[in-house]
């Protein structure tokens, strides 16, 4: 009768919260799970299973220390095994994070800010709820300094607070009980307020971010908890110094010494062109199919990029955002693999600015999904609206890469239109043009049904009347279907520097001529 008695309470704690078995959501807020710095980290995948299997999937690994399911009718389940703690979550729909339950370990409240990327998880020491120090700053205010970026060094914590406002005033109190010397920056996020709010020992150099931006404090007048002491009495003035001798010439300045021009930053590189298959997309009637628009090849780049980037840019004419163009994707748009990030899209970006005085902002995240992607965005429109919307992601993270039959296939392919197609009508709902960056290869695809239902999502979107740049062209095996081409990749995932500069081969960058992008209303 004991044991019973043990058990119904063990049972009873377990569930007191709402979760079964002591499984708690970081931050207790559904959505995917997110390590510091707002990244995935690493984890395994397994496929059409229910939440309860994952969760025992998870239980049964030594590695794994927390799952995210996510479960989009009808049949598309995915179960992620973490092996890196999460902090909070990423409100994406359809998808939980669930911490496993150790002993001695609570889940992150919605209250605990973000620790610093830079400082790993095992060193982050529990920190107390922040108290406002009695002094405080007069008329706090503060002013935009960087947006979307993080501090170049993060400072103390300022908890959570209704909004920039109530950030400020925390900041502001910290700044009066250092006399100013400290928190006269500090970082906060608009749209997830939740994530809480820090000081900046350096504001300037951090990382771009989607959501996060860095302020100024502009409170003038700080008042001290204790009184100044009074004024000591002036000294004694002292005599003159004696007057200082005039300075030596000087010397004259060196010849000037002419330097050859540096070298080209690239090697010579050939264009590659070709239109992918027309294969007829299933389930969509003839007559509700639009007549394929194929972009023209763009020139032959015989020489390398030099000639875009030295070309004399045209006068630049500024729109309410200062964000001419903004790239929504996830790795391979942000550049993962390549040489300190550069990438086809910030090639593109350094193009286009070169040659159009066009402004990029690339706000790809690695591990984006299209549900990822759309909050993404959400979040950037919800300040700027550019001129343009570049998209660039792969159905490899919708789930691809795992399945094993064609039906799954064509199941994840659905998925991943269906959600390329809510981010495209977002961006033109707020006056963007859009121009789509085409699928691309993965090593872990087979020829069936990978790489032929992989054609098939390239001539869906080939259909629609928005510019699709060719990768696969550029930089698909033409042996193997839905390989990458022999020297082309760093990794199965991700293009190495000559696969990022051949797929930005494929960008036809005369779409983005500012007449034909004008300003959205």
């Amino acid at each position: 009768m004991l044991v019973i008695y043990r058990v119904l309470i063990l049972c009873w704690a377990a569930h007191a919260n709402g979760y079964p078995g002591g499984w708690k959501p970081p931050g207790h807020r559904d959505g995917g799970c997110r390590t510091p710095g707002d990244n995935t980290g690493s984890y395994d995948e397994l496929w059409d299973i229910t939440e309860a299997q994952c969760r025992e999937e998870c239980s049964l690994w030594s590695e794994c220390v927390a799952y995210e399911y996510t479960q989009v009718p009808p049949r598309f389940k995915r179960c992620e095994l973490h092996k890196d703690m999460p902090t909070h979550t990423f409100p994406t729909g359809g998808t939980t994070c669930k911490l496993k339950p150790v002993p001695g370990r609570s889940a992150p409240s919605a209250s605990t800010p973000l620790p610093s990327a830079s400082v790993p998880m095992q060193q982050l020491p529990r920190q107390a709820p922040q108290t406002a120090p009695a002094a405080h700053a007069a008329h706090v205010g503060a002013e935009m300094w960087s947006q979307f970026a993080v501090c170049g060094l993060e400072g103390q914590a300022l908890g959570v607070h209704a909004d920039v406002a109530g950030c400020a005033e925390a900041a502001g109190a910290v700044a009066a009980a250092s006399s100013g010397a400290s928190c006269m920056f500090f970082m906060a996020s608009a749209v997830f307020p939740t994530w809480g709010c820090r000081c900046c020992i350096v504001p300037t150099g951090g990382d771009m971010h989607p959501f996060w931006s860095v302020y100024e404090l502009t409170a003038s007048l700080f008042l001290h908890p204790n009184p100044p002491p009074p004024p000591s009495p002036p000294p004694p003035p002292s005599p003159p110094p004696p007057p200082r001798p005039p300075p030596p010439p000087l010397p004259p300045p060196p010849p000037v010494v002419r330097y050859p021009p540096p070298p080209p930053p690239y090697p010579p590189l050939g264009a590659s062109w070709n239109a992918a298959s027309q294969i007829q997309a299933s389930g969509q009637p003839a007559s509700a199919r639009t007549v394929p628009v194929l972009l023209s090849p763009p020139p032959p780049m015989t020489q390398s990029f030099t000639p875009l980037l030295s070309a004399k840019p045209m006068p630049r004419q500024n729109c309410a955002c200062i964000h001419d163009v903004i790239v929504i994707g996830s790795s391979v748009a942000f550049g993962q693999s390549a040489m300190g990030n550069r990438g086809w899209a910030t090639l593109l970006a350094e193009v286009l600015k070169s040659k159009y005085s066009l402004e990029v902002y690339n706000a790809a995240l690695p591990g984006s999904d299209t549900g990822a992607a759309l909050e993404t965005l959400q979040g950037v429109l919800a300040f700027c609206r550019p001129r343009a919307v570049v998209i660039g992601l792969a159905p490899a993270n919708e789930g691809l890469r795992s399945v094993r039959t064609l039906v799954d296939a064509k199941r994840v392919a659905t998925y991943y239109l269906t959600g390329l197609w809510k981010i495209i009508q977002t961006a033109r709902l707020n006056g963007a043009a859009v121009m789509l960056g085409g699928v691309y290869p993965n090593g872990k695809y087979q020829p069936t049904p990978h790489a032929e239902v992989l054609h098939q999502i390239q001539a869906d979107m080939m259909s629609w009347t928005y510019p699709v740049f060719d990768f696969l062209a550029a930089v698909e095996d033409s042996i193997n279907p839905g390989q990458w081409k022999p020297g082309t990749f760093a990794d199965a995932g991700h293009p190495n520097d000559l696969g990022h500069r051949l797929m930005f081969s494929a960008v036809d960058t005369t779409l983005f001529h500012p007449v034909k992008l004008p300003c959205p209303s």
